[in-house]
């Protein structure tokens, strides 16, 4: 069986290292046109959906910023036994 968990805590930490500056997550949330609800339930896996177009935004976000991701950089992989 497998997870599948948002990665964005990581992403989010390695873009503001890249960068220099700090993001809020109401800032990205206003950036990709969702709520921030929406977003810190998504940083902090606390939704069992995933919605492509928020999943796409993130792209452009991060790739806007410098930081060129792919969809398999939004997300981490366990395998459970």
């Amino acid at each position: 069986m497998h997870t599948v968990k948002y990665n964005l805590f990581k992403l989010k930490a390695q873009l503001e290292a890249k960068s220099g500056r700090t993001y809020a997550w109401a800032e990205i949330a206003n950036r990709v046109g969702a709520h921030r609800n929406t977003i810190m339930n998504l940083a902090g896996n606390r939704t069992s959906t995933i919605d492509a177009a928020v999943a796409g935004e993130l792209l452009d976000f991060f790739g806007d910023e410098g930081m060129h991701i792919t969809i398999a950089d939004l997300f981490t992989v366990e395998n459970l036994p």
